[in-house]
């Protein structure tokens, strides 16, 4: 998908997020200080990057989809800030061309503008591409290689 070559790439999308690195790095790190071999390391870090991406997703997902008293600070942060997530990107990929999305990442921080473009890219279909592809994502994690396996019996 291009989104995902987009996120590869390094862009303006925040796909290596910092969730990311962390959860890569805190598995890889067990792997090394538990002593194991180079392909115990590889497969945690593997794990680490797509449960971390996978984490990084819902949270985007949640910033345009949860609840402001739950999240503890209003629907859209990510946007506000002008940061293009995987459902920001999912939106545009799909051919939104609402108005208020477009201004909101040209820059716009009006309340009216924000919360037009949330509406647009919740009603857009973007919010369960991303769903999917942080499911798929999880998946993978959960193909950890028969090597990590431990017989603790």
């Amino acid at each position: 998908m291009c989104w995902d070559a987009c996120w590869r790439g390094g862009g303006a999308v925040r796909f290596n997020g910092i969730f990311s690195v962390w959860e890569r790095s805190a598995a890889e790190m067990a792997g090394l200080l538990a002593g194991t071999g180079k392909a115990q390391v590889a497969a945690l870090r593997c794990f680490g990057r797509e449960l971390g991406i996978a984490f990084q997703i819902a949270d985007d997902v949640l910033d345009l989809t949860g609840d402001a008293a739950l999240l503890g600070k209003p629907s859209g942060s990510d946007l506000r800030q002008g940061l293009s997530t995987l459902p920001v990107v999912c939106y545009l990929e799909s051919g939104g061309n609402d108005p208020s999305v477009m201004n909101v990442l040209d820059g716009a921080r009006n309340e009216a503008c924000l919360h037009n473009a949330v509406n647009a890219i919740r009603a857009s279909g973007a919010i369960d591409r991303a769903l999917e592809e942080a499911r798929s994502r999880t998946r993978q994690a959960k193909e950890v290689p028969e090597i990590l396996r431990v017989n603790c019996c």
